[in-house]
Formats: structure tokens, C-alpha cells, sequence
């Protein structure tokens, strides 16, 4: 009886896993072809869009896959937008960024990776979500912002978001960008919240020439149209710490771009903590930014003031030990505080799915 009871509960366990699997790829067909897309390259973008990285012989490929070395293109429909979401990845957590992704319900994403030339590890990890990628490939670049800009050229969707590895979009969260999306035909931009120690969400495109804090992050709450971002270019690899910045400057200031941000308590994507921006000191960032300033041709006197603005603001938080790191007074709300809680343990709960330690 015992027997039959188990066989009966393995039988059932295969049929949904069978049925679920049925599903998402009769979901994949509806959004998946095997003709070319057209990449509407025109004179006065400021990059090209490939379908494939050509090969740098100066640079040492690894490894390459996903659908698109299949002949499978995802698919541009008016009522169904593709989303791109580029990963730049360097011996970091691939894998949880991989399964955030794959957790959104909306089928129409376009998942390009980047990686640096990771270890053996992380060739394993890209290669056993082959069919689930559209396109990776692991080769040596100049630096982060390299890898970033090859990445975005790889894009084809009608909105490009970047997600750092290791840090994760948000259950939902495509589902949500969507709707500011129909709900805003004009923006440019969509941005929203963003986690780390504490909530990040702001978007005040008026302070952008005293401070560059105007909204979160780049990683996973920040969705650019294609055509804006070929009109504003890629980064200015010459910067090491800050080309962000430059984006967003030229992004606001020279072409105007419009954008929409989303309410605090919808959280979009959870950073983790120690990344790439943390690996420079306060000195080297604020040096970089007032040169980035410069090099727009921004007021000497203004850009002095900034500098020794924060300098001082600087030395007041030593003083008073003030941790930037603890939550912002204006997190106070039931929603707000039950959506971070949620997010917390999404995070914890994609740790555990992981195959690979």
C-alpha cells in the first residue's frame, strides 16, 4: 500500500513538472523566432547593434551560447515590448542574478551576459543555463565599463536595463515596469527603488548640476529606449570609477532625456552589498565627477563649489559619525517596511535555489 502510495505521489510529481515545462515553452514559441531581426542601424547612432561579439584577436575568448547560437531571436510586438536586461560579470555571483531573472512572469525578456573571462566555475554555470540565456559570451575587456558597453550593443529590446552580477531584479519588477511603461508611451526612462542596506528612491533630474544623486542606481532599477541610448552613446570608458555619471549628465542636461519613476514601496531590484562602486575611495570618486563636470563644460566656480561643498559635508559626518547606511526617516510606512521585508528574504530564498556553491 505504502508502494503504491509513493509511486502514485512520484507519477503525479513528474506529470506537473512535465506539464509546467509544456508551458513555458509553448509561452517561449509565442515570443521566439528563428528569422533574423532587423537591427535598424541608422548613420547618426552613436554605436551599432550586433547580434554577436566579433572576435578580438587581441583578446582571449573563453566561451560563447546561448539561443541566439541556436538561431532563436526573441521578438519586438507593439502590445508585448522586449526588454533586454545586460549582465556584466566577473568572477561574481552569476548564478543569483541568472535565477532572478528567470523568475519574472513575463516572457518577452531579451538576457544578455558579459562575462570578463571568469573562472572554470562560472563557464559551467553559463553554459548549463545555455538554453535559457540568449546570449553570453566570456572574454578579456578593458574594464568594466568595456564590458558594459559591448554588453548594451548585444541588445535588442525596446527598453535596455543593466544588472550587475550578483545583485537581483525583484519579483514582479518587470511586471511593474510594464505598466509605468503604458501608462507613460513618452518617457524616455523608467526608474525605480532599489535595496541595499537601505531603500534607495529618488528622481530629481533639476539637482543634477550640484549632485549626481539624483536617482538610485543604474543595477537592475534604471530601463533606457533603445533609441535614447543611441542618441546619448555608451559609457566614456576614460573614466574608471564614475562613466555613470557622465551618462546621466549628458543623458539630462545635453539631450534632454525624460524619465518616470515608479512609487518607493516597488522595489525593483536588490543590490548586494560591497560592489563595484565601493571599491573606490570617497576622494577618487569626487575627483572624478567634478572632472566628468569639467569636461561638460560646466561652470569652474560652480564645480568648485561642489567640490569643497562635499568635502565639508564630508567632515561633518565624521564628526557627528553619521552611518549613511542606516534606513532613511522617510521609510516609515506599513507598505514600504513589508515590501523590504519581502525583498530580504526573495534574496535569501534565490541563495537557497542555487546549484551551484
Amino acid at each position: 500500500m505504502l508502494n503504491i502510495q509513493y509511486s502514485y505521489r512520484l507519477n503525479r510529481k513528474k506529470i506537473l513538472f512535465v506539464s509546467k515545462n509544456i508551458i513555458n515553452f509553448l509561452k517561449y514559441l509565442m515570443v521566439a523566432t528563428k528569422n533574423i531581426p532587423e537591427l535598424n542601424n541608422i548613420s547618426d547612432d552613436k554605436f551599432r547593434t550586433l547580434l554577436y561579439l566579433p572576435i578580438d584577436n587581441k583578446l582571449q575568448r573563453y566561451g560563447e551560447g546561448g539561443l541566439r547560437k541556436k538561431g532563436i531571436y526573441k521578438i519586438k510586438e507593439p502590445n508585448k515590448p522586449l526588454i533586454s536586461i545586460v549582465t556584466i560579470n566577473l568572477n561574481n555571483d552569476i548564478e543569483s542574478t541568472i535565477l532572478s531573472v528567470l523568475d519574472q512572469q513575463y516572457e518577452n525578456i531579451e538576457f544578455i551576459i558579459k562575462d570578463g573571462g571568469s573562472n572554470r566555475k562560472t563557464l559551467e554555470i553559463l553554459k548549463n543555463y545555455d538554453d535559457k540565456i540568449d546570449y553570453w559570451v566570456s572574454e578579456k575587456d578593458n574594464g568594466i565599463w568595456d564590458g558594459t558597453n559591448k554588453g548594451i550593443t548585444l541588445a535588442t529590446g525596446n527598453y535596455i536595463g543593466q544588472l550587475n552580477s550578483g545583485d537581483l531584479i525583484n519579483l514582479g519588477a518587470i511586471d511593474y515596469i510594464l505598466e509605468l511603461i503604458y501608462k507613460n508611451p513618452n518617457a524616455d526612462c523608467i526608474l525605480g527603488s532599489c535595496l541595499k542596506k537601505r531603500l534607495m528612491h529618488s528622481y530629481r533630474p533639476e539637482d543634477i548640476k550640484l549632485h549626481f544623486n539624483i536617482f538610485p542606481s543604474n543595477s537592475g532599477s534604471f530601463y533606457l529606449k533603445k533609441e535614447a541610448f543611441k542618441k546619448v552613446g555608451l559609457y566614456n570608458t576614460k573614466y574608471r570609477c564614475s562613466a555613470d555619471y557622465d551618462l546621466v549628465y549628458k543623458m539630462i542636461v545635453r539631450h534632454k532625456i525624460q524619465g518616470i519613476c515608479g512609487t518607493k514601496h516597488r522595489i525593483l531590484s536588490i543590490k548586494q552589498s560591497g560592489g563595484f562602486s565601493e571599491s573606490y575611495s570617497f576622494f577618487q570618486t569626487l575627483f572624478e565627477e567634478c572632472r566628468i563636470r569639467f569636461d561638460n563644460n560646466q561652470n569652474i566656480f560652480i564645480i568648485l563649489f561642489i567640490f569643497f561643498g562635499r568635502c565639508f559635508k564630508k567632515l561633518i559626518n565624521r564628526i557627528i559619525k553619521f552611518d549613511g547606511n542606516k534606513q532613511s526617516k522617510f521609510v516609515n510606512d506599513d507598505i514600504t517596511e513589508k515590501e523590504i521585508f519581502n525583498a530580504r528574504n526573495y534574496y535569501k530564498l534565490i541563495i537557497k535555489k542555487k546549484k551551484y556553491d
